[in-house]
């Protein structure tokens, strides 16, 4: 920087044999506050088809709708391509989007959730624009968040897609629980294209940083 200061990004590998993917179970949060409505909501959902299409079915599946409050749409996790999973997106497209988003209420809720999961490798994919209107995020309790999903070993995955986005928050997600973020764009393709990405992802194993 001008004013003096070095930044430099460091990379590491690991020089042993990576894990083999373990069976999971995957949270799919979908946003549907008010500005989830339009183009948006019809790629929002053309995301969360190409996700769910392209899942292994060794991986269960459970369906969130989050704004205020997070909402399961299925009864717990199921098979990707179950009659269950169908119901719950049959009810999700029929959900009105309004309200706000708490961010910090659905984050909580979706790691109980997951703390009575009993697979070992635990995914949360996020579909919508991470901007938490009802409970503006403070650094303390974000970093709980983060601490709390580092510790339990569950990973946030997001498409962040709406009029604004709070990209930076999605990153930080990513990037400290080896989620990936994939972000919307003019093209029509990126939804679909993204959707099948988040789902390559969760078949990747994530290598957890335990002393540095």
């Amino acid at each position: 920087k001008a004013t003096g200061e070095t930044f430099y990004a460091l990379a590491i590998r690991p020089n042993g044999a990576i894990p083999a993917p373990a069976d999971s179970d995957v949270i799919v949060m979908f946003d549907t506050s008010a500005s989830q409505t339009g183009i948006y909501r019809k790629d929002a959902l053309g995301c969360l088809d190409a996700l769910l299409s392209n899942i292994d079915a060794r991986h269960r599946v459970k369906l969130v709708a989050v704004d205020l409050d997070a909402v399961s749409m299925s009864d717990g996790f199921v098979a990707v391509d179950s009659d269950e999973m169908k119901a719950a997106v049959a009810k999700l497209n029929e959900r009105a989007p309004l309200g706000s988003t708490d961010m910090a209420a659905s984050l909580q809720s979706v790691v109980a959730d997951m703390k009575a999961s009993d697979r070992k490798a635990r995914h949360v994919v996020y579909i919508g624009d991470g901007i938490s209107r009802a409970n503006i995020l403070q650094m303390e309790e974000f970093n709980s968040i983060l601490d709390t999903l580092v510790a339990e070993r569950i990973t946030i995955s997001s498409f962040a897609i709406g009029p604004q986005r709070d990209v930076q928050l999605l990153g930080v997600l990513a990037n400290k629980t080896g989620g990936i973020i994939r972000v919307d764009r003019d093209d029509q393709a990126t939804s679909r294209v993204s959707g099948a990405e988040l789902a390559d992802g969760i078949s990747m194993p994530v290598l957890w940083t335990v002393n540095a």
